[in-house]
């Protein structure tokens, strides 16, 4: 198969993780489309074990012999998916402790099992986030275009906040990039990886645009320098993707301009950053409804 992937990153596994999430909330239809039919295939052999059993197995061996979890996952997630369960959602939950797992268990992302299983999902994954994209970029202009001027400028942060507002906030964010310097040495991949994406997407602020940089003693401290910055920053385009996403979904116009904007705010130029087109696309739509309503002189 060509385009395999051949190595399973945090970042990959969050977007497979809250792809499974906005395919629970799409409905039946897309789930199964996306999510079951496509395991359905990854074995023609449906295991002779209950499901109830494979469970109590997975469980017992996340504490005490991992090699065998990989594969009880498969045949977990290959019953699940088998003719005569009736419960599809156990897919769903199987699917995520299993993506938790790589991230989570050495070795299990390793596995051949976690290779085939992200494999198996790669194409009808992207072919569910293109779906979603247009039609979340559909609403989005028809919300924006259907909000008056004066909604319109609410959505644009200002420039200007307080200014004692904004010194308790440069202090939080030299605080919060100094614990994580502190703890530097002691963070596996995994919790280097959380801890500088839940940074950057609390104080990636666009009024503020200098706030976030705080961090940047702790970049320069990393091993393995760009590949590893590269993944952290690549697991924050994603999660900030999702969330521009959610709140479009839920007619939270406020929260997608905001975090629109600390997308751009970190990753402009980049277009190597996952979701980027889509995100400009976004944001090119939000200032041409500004421009349609005049409303540049009074933003």
């Amino acid at each position: 198969m060509h385009n395999e992937m051949t190595r399973i990153t945090v970042p990959l596994v969050n977007n497979y993780i809250k792809i499974i999430q906005r395919l629970g909330r799409r409905g039946r239809g897309s789930y199964q489309q996306y999510l079951v039919d496509p395991l359905t295939r990854w074995s023609p052999e449906i295991p002779e074990d209950a499901i109830g059993r494979l469970l109590d197995l997975i469980e017992a061996h996340k504490r005490k012999n991992v090699i065998r979890l990989p594969s009880l996952y498969k045949q977990a997630l290959v019953k699940s998916v088998s003719p005569e369960q009736l419960d599809l959602s156990m897919a769903g939950r199987l699917a995520v402790g299993f993506l938790n797992s790589m991230k989570n268990i050495r070795g299990v992302g390793r596995s051949t099992e976690a290779l085939e299983f992200v494999n198996i999902l790669k194409r009808p994954f992207r072919e569910f986030s293109d779906s979603e994209y247009k039609q979340m970029n559909r609403i989005f202009q028809e919300k924006m275009t259907a909000a008056d001027g004066k909604m319109v400028e609410e959505l644009v942060e200002p420039a200007g906040a307080d200014g004692d507002a904004q010194m308790q906030l440069r202090e939080k964010s030299k605080q919060a990039a100094g614990i994580i310097m502190d703890r530097l040495r002691h963070y596996d991949a995994h919790e280097l990886t959380k801890a500088v994406t839940d940074f950057l997407i609390t104080y990636a602020v666009p009024s503020m645009p200098d706030l976030h940089h705080s961090i940047d003693p702790v970049f320069q401290k990393i091993r393995n320098g760009q590949s590893v910055l590269k993944e952290i920053m690549n697991g924050a385009a994603i999660l900030i993707y999702h969330e521009i996403l959610k709140a479009i979904q839920e007619g939270n116009l406020k929260g997608a301009v905001k975090n629109i904007g600390k997308y751009t705010l970190l990753f402009q130029g980049d277009t190597d950053t996952p979701y980027y087109q889509e995100v400009d696309s976004f944001e090119k739509k939000f200032y041409e409804i500004i421009e349609q309503k005049n409303l540049w002189e009074r933003l």
